[in-house]
């Protein structure tokens, strides 16, 4: 029995409600996903390097939370100390966490054309991550490289895999584009995984 003034009011009343709900779980989401984040993530760098430290195959407790665990990344004296996964795209784990719930931060992954395997891997893999604004998360200390002597204060890379433990020593550090659209139609296809022989 309301007039058309008084319904157009309530509609426009439930409207600014709605969006005033939706904008601040958006905002209370920001806020709580790196603590969230940060938390599980700290829990997994425990259990991994107190597996190492006991001498225990450290992927053990990880590879059963998720099977899709190929590796863990880390380099000394920074931030980046994180497990590595692999699914069937390059999409997958951009805006997921190691245990499949969404975060900004996704996870670190292997380009699903790259593999490690017990008895061959890639001559080249291509491990992602994001390059997170605040500079303290994921690959966000890698632009830090452009400076030689944060090279050489940080100049191996650990890469552990569920099958060998490893140290690789960073040779070079190169910024390219990722599309051809960025560069007149050229890029440096930096994600061949393989080749057909050393030359090559």
């Amino acid at each position: 029995g309301d007039s058309a003034k008084e319904i157009t009011r309530k509609i426009i009343f439930l409207v600014a409600l709605i969006t005033l709900i939706v904008t601040l779980w958006q905002v209370i989401a920001y806020y709580i996903d790196p603590l969230i984040n940060g938390s599980k993530v700290n829990d997994m760098r425990d259990r991994y390097h107190n597996a190492l430290a006991s001498g225990e195959p450290w992927y053990q407790d990880l590879y059963a939370q998720n099977n899709d665990l190929v590796g863990w990344v880390q380099i000394e004296d920074t931030n980046i100390d994180y497990p590595v996964v692999q699914a069937e795209d390059n999409d997958y784990y951009l805006r997921r966490g190691f245990d499949g719930t969404y975060t900004r931060y996704g996870t670190i992954f292997m380009d699903y054309t790259s593999f490690v395997r017990e008895d061959t891997e890639s001559r080249n893999i291509v491990l992602y991550g994001h390059n997170m604004k605040d500079d303290s998360t994921m690959f966000g200390q890698l632009p830090r490289y452009r400076a030689l002597d944060y090279y050489k204060e940080h100049p191996i890379v650990t890469f552990n895999t569920l099958y060998y433990n490893s140290e690789w020593k960073i040779f070079a550090v190169m910024t390219t584009n990722a599309f051809k659209e960025q560069d007149n139609g050229h890029v440096f296809e930096y994600r061949q995984a393989n080749f057909v022989d050393d030359n090559e």
